[in-house]
């Protein structure tokens, strides 16, 4: 039996954050109304986060559990969400310093055996004082 992709769903804006797994948004949502509880991003998020959900927050993608306290097994108390800092993150914002350009194109192996060639046919003619032989058959003298 062939496999079947999965179609690509849009990730699921709630307030400032996207919620990337639509299975799980579903699934929390379901346990939400089964407990009773109102659905809204306060009970969402936390929810969604306690199901392993990837958020993201402009960019970046939130560290798991950063909605959801799973040593206390409860829902973490965030009075603004603006407030969330660089500990909440995922992943490192790191600054890399970009190379430095050498100067011209990065040369081809062929440039390298053309530069290669013309530098000792520099240097023949330098020690013979001749001109450089051309490349191909040579002329046949006619006498």
């Amino acid at each position: 039996m062939p496999r079947v992709k999965p179609e690509k769903v849009d990730p699921i804006n709630v307030g400032k954050f996207q919620l990337l797994n639509v299975i799980k948004v579903r699934r929390a949502i379901e346990t939400l109304e089964a407990r009773g509880m109102e659905i809204n991003s306060e009970n969402l998020l936390p929810e969604y986060d306690k199901l392993g959900g990837a958020i993201k927050k402009g960019a970046r993608k939130l560290e798991m559990g950063a909605f959801y306290d799973f040593l206390e097994k409860k829902p973490r108390k965030i009075d603004d969400y603006d407030k969330i800092g660089e500990e909440d993150f995922a992943d490192e914002y790191v600054l890399v310093r970009k190379k430095k350009k050498e100067e011209g194109k990065k040369m081809t192996h062929k440039d390298i055996m053309a530069k290669i060639k013309k530098e000792k046919t520099e240097e023949i003619t330098e020690e013979t004082n001749e001109e450089p032989k051309k490349p191909g058959r040579p002329k046949k003298d006619a006498e």
